[in-house]
């Protein structure tokens, strides 16, 4: 292949790569390595006259930038998430402050940023989506609620299923990746995880138990992007786009676990829950022998950073108990409306997603609580 050919297959790559280290930044310039050195790591050829050629045919072919020269220096550009990440921010505002529910942009800025994201894998080779399986560790989730009263605790027991299953349509709360009235389970994989996301006070009570997955569930992990991704060939087709990628989604996975204020969670969770309604029900990828949509997002805990959380989406919350019994429909009560008992009278012939296992409730007392501080800069960019 000509050495000019050659060129321009590297000319993009490296430009996506690298910068030209700054003179007025010595972290860049002790950072930077000349052209022909870029050039070796870049291709792994092993013939200098190689590197020396393809250096003076992108100096020849330079453009206005004057990006290449004998007298740069080239250091690796700050992990970069290419366009996902103006995309993103543009989604955030226009969801929150231009079209909520009639958003045309919207869908494709998601598409575009989720398209693939199953092919990805970490330096272990592990991809951030993946089945769990009844039997697995990761199929039994603890769950809890506060119950400092003995009454509450014995209510609880008496229906576990009920009581600490998601609430009827018309109680459920907006969450972090669920509008209110829209299911999802929130749980974690330990208990003092669990806990720590209740914030619960010191002296009070909690009621634990763990739920069992009942089939298959196809599930985001987002902590995965915590890992530095699989080493890539940057030749490769759409290997540059796959880690700007991968940088993008741990710029994702930190807003999805960050900690919200009180009071200002109807307009902080907008994006995270439009995109969990998207991955669940709009969203379809090739996995496992099967076209499928995501069931379940795993994300790191706000309250705990080393426990993981997990939010069951759509029909796949729905929880019963051991034998396939379903948590009691209440007869319509005052100020209940009748579409709402038929709305749970429905989700109740639905086959049960997960079920409480009665045998791990736990009533546990809280006897402490630790909490970590940093010390703020008023000139500090807020990145919690």
């Amino acid at each position: 292949m000509p050495i000019g050919a050659v060129a321009q297959i590297v000319d993009p790559v490296l430009r996506g790569l690298y910068q030209v280290a700054s003179h007025d930044d010595t972290r860049s310039l002790d950072d930077g390595s000349p052209l022909a050195p870029v050039l070796r790591d870049l291709t792994q050829a092993e013939d200098d006259s190689i590197f020396e050629a393809l250096a003076g045919a992108l100096e020849s072919a330079n453009d206005r930038e004057a990006f290449y020269g004998a007298d740069r220096l080239y250091a690796l550009q700050p992990a970069s998430a290419g366009e996902h990440l103006p995309n993103w921010q543009a989604f955030q505002r226009s969801l929150m402050f231009t079209s909520r529910f009639f958003n045309p942009d919207a869908e494709q800025v998601l598409n575009e940023i989720f398209r693939g994201v199953q092919q990805l894998r970490d330096a272990e080779r592990r991809g951030p989506v993946y089945m769990i399986e009844p039997g697995m560790d990761d199929a039994l989730i603890h769950r809890a609620r506060i119950a400092n009263a003995p009454e509450e605790a014995q209510r609880i027991r008496a229906n576990p299923a009920q009581e600490l299953g998601p609430p009827p349509e018309h109680l459920r709360k907006a969450g972090r990746l669920n509008p209110s009235g829209i299911q999802a389970f929130y749980g974690a994989f330990d208990l003092p995880t669990c806990i720590a996301e209740l914030r619960p006070s010191v002296g009070g009570r909690v009621m634990s138990a763990q739920f069992a997955l009942t089939r298959p569930i196809c599930v985001l992990d987002t902590t995965r992007f915590a890992n530095n991704p699989r080493g890539v060939n940057y030749f490769a087709p759409g290997a540059l786009a796959r880690a700007r990628q991968w940088h993008f989604m741990k710029t994702f996975m930190a807003e999805i676990a960050r900690p919200v204020f009180p009071g200002d969670e109807h307009l902080h969770y907008l994006p995270t829950q439009a995109v969990a309604e998207f991955l669940n029900r709009r969203f379809q990828i090739s996995f496992a022998g099967a076209k499928r949509g995501i069931d379940a997002v795993i994300f790191r805990s706000a309250q705990r950073p080393e426990g993981r959380n997990i939010v069951i989406l759509g029909d796949a919350a729905i929880v019963g108990m051991p034998g396939g019994a379903k948590p009691r429909v209440p007869e319509a009560g005052h100020g209940q409306d009748w579409l709402d008992q038929a709305a749970q009278q429905a989700r109740a012939e639905k086959p049960a997603g997960l079920i409480a296992l009665p045998e791990t409730l736990r009533w546990t007392r809280i006897t402490g609580a630790q909490f970590t501080s940093e010390e703020v800069l008023e000139d500090a960019p807020d990145t919690h």
